[in-house]
């Protein structure tokens, strides 16, 4: 038996012995909510597998290994940036094919650049910034990423009050800085 699938056992047996101690009705209560995100999210995960399935019987392991293999380190970074910035879907989809990926023998920087390119620099969060500025704002695209601002940057409106006092903020600290 696979060792994380053992811990991830543990630690639902181990987290639902804690909610029946603590309200004997939360442990129905979690089956509910968890119902509720696979009625959500069960035709992504569908698809996801199929796609992934798909994807581990048309890509032969040669082309796999020339493209995103270790032998040109390089090259497989490019490739996955770009495929992650290309395909669709959310992490039901992507991780799947992740997984078979790296079963089949795809280097692991290569597949750290694809989610890198998915989740942070996508070309939602380019577009993002072309609507509020005007233009693709370098800052807002890869300046915030790293510092982990993508998330609330595409969540917060300009007017933001929050947004707004940051901004003061940093207006204050560069006019006093001349």
């Amino acid at each position: 038996m696979d060792p994380s699938l053992i811990i991830l056992l543990v630690m639902v047996v181990v987290a639902e012995i804690v909610a029946l101690y603590w309200r004997p009705d939360l442990p129905l209560e979690a089956l509910k909510g968890s119902a509720r995100l696979l009625r959500g999210v069960w035709l992504d995960l569908l698809l996801g597998f199929v796609f992934a399935g798909l994807a581990d019987v048309l890509i032969p392991q040669p082309v796999l290994s020339r493209w995103l293999g270790s032998e040109r380190p390089g090259q497989g970074i490019l490739v996955g940036w770009a495929v992650g910035l290309l395909i669709p879907g959310g992490p039901y989809l992507v991780f799947p094919i992740l997984a078979g990926l790296f079963k089949k023998g795809a280097a692991p920087g290569p597949l750290i650049t694809l989610i890198t390119a998915k989740t942070l620099v996508s070309p939602r969060m380019a577009l993002r910034g072309f609507q509020r500025h005007g233009s693709l704002n370098p800052y807002s695209v890869i300046l915030r990423v790293p510092r982990g601002e993508s998330r609330s940057f595409e969540s917060k409106t300009r007017d933001s009050p929050r947004e707004t006092r940051v901004e003061r903020q940093v207006i204050g600290r560069v006019g006093s800085d001349r």
